[in-house]
């Protein structure tokens, strides 16, 4: 039997609302990563205070314009979301589809990030909150959740014939993602084994905090312009 079989595409003559809401996901998903981007840019002019190499991109919701970056983690929440509902029907493997789970799992994570501010990183045991340890909990899922569901899907993506052409740039940007996660792990186990466990500010573990965010994002709009191409060559309604 042909193993091609799976990856037999839908003729413009059998594509109907299905396809039309894939590819509005599609646009809706890389509008908002890029959106995200986009509004932690501005937090830096907003908030100069903040040493970028010495603060995470989370801190930024604590005090005032704190909802700028709320809005970011739920546009970067929208376009997880939306990323899963676009690419589903190119899903084939067993593999990708616990990566579309995960990416799911990932954008309820960052409505919670959204939704919790995180603690001071300097405050004391006795001085945590509730709300900054569900912002934990959030990083703690969609941190390195992120990276894993990238992998799996665009390691499924890579099978299916229609993403040939993207293939190449799929799998380099989620490489990217796992390569930015150890990165930013190595940053902060130096950090705290120089400091006694303690997270100080005379460190670049904030660069590399944006990096990491950077290479998701990066890897959402890839994706989604890549799903939007497809659609289009497919002739998802509307494209």
């Amino acid at each position: 039997m042909n193993t091609t079989s799976n990856y037999i595409t839908k003729g413009p003559e059998t594509m109907g609302a299905g396809a039309s809401l894939s590819f509005g996901a599609a646009r809706l998903s890389f509008v908002s990563a890029f959106v995200s981007v986009f509004l932690m840019l501005i937090l830096h002019l907003v908030k100069p205070g903040l040493s970028p190499a010495s603060h995470m991109l989370s801190e930024y919701a604590i005090g005032d314009q704190g909802w700028i970056m709320k809005l970011a983690f739920f546009a970067w929440a929208a376009s997880c979301l939306l990323l899963v509902m676009a690419i589903r029907s190119y899903i084939h493997t067993m593999a990708g589809k616990i990566g579309l789970v995960l990416l799911f799992i990932v954008g309820l994570s960052l409505v919670m990030a959204g939704i919790f501010v995180m603690d001071p990183p300097t405050a004391s045991p006795e001085e945590l909150t509730t709300h900054g340890n569900l912002h934990g909990l959030s990083a703690m899922i969609g941190i390195p959740g992120h990276a894993i569901a990238a992998l799996l899907i665009s390691f499924s993506l890579k099978q299916n014939p229609e993403w040939f052409k993207a293939k190449t740039t799929l799998v380099r940007f989620a490489h990217f993602t796992w390569i930015s996660l150890l990165l930013l792990f190595a940053s902060v186990f130096i950090m705290m084994s120089q400091s006694g466990g303690k997270f100080t500010g005379d460190n670049a573990v904030g660069w590399f905090n944006r990096l990491l965010v950077f290479s998701y994002c990066a890897w959402l709009i890839v994706t989604a312009r890549n799903a939007i191409a497809i659609s289009k060559t497919n002739g998802s309604p509307g494209a």
